[in-house]
């Protein structure tokens, strides 16, 4: 169990009420850690959720004119895709009477996640899936599938072709979320059941640091997410946001003395960036 005082200390002090409600096994393992992305989502999206000009703030930042606004922290529903053993974890999921918007946040990452069933199981030494959507047998349960998660009934490739430009009636050499597009395509999904089931609109959205040493930050300057939505339809494209852009419209937005403390986090956030990067050269140069 992660002790809540050691988090506190990598936590901007005005969103410390977020971590003394956080349930203890929501905790990310290195959630103290100075790059922490889960740390870093608090720092500025529960600082966001405590603020009185919270709804001015989430209206200006997305375009939108909503009344009120929930901020609900590493959101997770396993009836959706029917993922009973890891079902899909979004970080920050801000939800008002119409709108829902899935942020998955990311730090010193270098992509999303990737799919399990392309790694070796250590037990027989083979991976239970090839790496490609096709016809093949899983060496683990000896089942026939397309792609393993199918014949263990999880619901991804039923709103696949929905969502992505993509014939999942053929085969596709590589799988097209063989590698950082599987956590999109999961967020994609999650999304999209959301939107059948609750009747709102639902955006997804990926919430970065936009500092120099940051390798996603690197990757969306190299068009990232224009070759992730060039097989997605249009309805449904990914879109992005900078920690920055939160506090900058945090700054401008709220009024005395709330403004002192938003100043204050754009400060925090920076000196964390400045010790981060700092200690991403130490470790290139052992």
């Amino acid at each position: 169990m992660l002790d809540k005082e050691l988090i506190k200390k990598n936590i901007f002090y005005k969103a410390h009420p977020i971590v003394d409600s956080f349930p203890h096994n929501r905790w990310h393992r290195y959630a103290y850690a100075k790059n922490s992305s889960q740390a870093l989502a608090i720092d500025v999206f529960g600082f966001l959720k405590l603020s009185e000009s919270k709804v001015d703030i989430i209206n200006s930042l997305f375009n939108v004119k909503e009344k009120n606004w929930d901020v609900d922290f590493e959101f997770s529903d396993e009836n959706l895709l029917n993922e009973n053993k890891y079902p899909t974890c979004i970080d920050v999921k801000l939800e008002s009477k119409n709108i829902i918007i899935l942020l998955e946040c990311k730090f010193t990452e270098k992509d999303g996640g990737t799919c399990s069933q392309t790694k070796i199981n250590k037990r027989i030494k083979q991976a239970q899936c090839n790496g490609n959507y096709e016809l093949q047998i899983n060496p683990i349960n000896i089942k026939e599938n397309y792609c393993a998660l199918n014949e263990k009934d999880i619901k991804y490739w039923d709103y696949i072709s929905k969502i992505y430009k993509i014939d999942t009636s053929k085969p596709i050499s590589p799988c097209p979320f063989k590698n950082g597009n599987y956590q999109w395509m999961r967020n994609l999904c999650t999304g999209y059941v959301l939107n059948k089931n609750y009747k709102k609109d639902v955006k997804v959205y990926i919430c970065y640091a936009d500092f120099p040493f940051c390798a996603f930050k690197r990757k969306i300057d190299g068009k990232y997410i224009q070759k992730i939505n060039s097989i997605i339809r249009q309805d449904y494209h990914i879109s992005t946001i900078t920690y920055q852009r939160i506090i900058d419209a945090g700054i401008k937005l709220s009024s005395e003395p709330e403004h002192s403390d938003w100043l204050n986090l754009k400060e925090w956030i920076e000196k964390k960036g400045d010790e981060v990067s700092s200690m991403l050269k130490k470790r290139r140069r052992k």
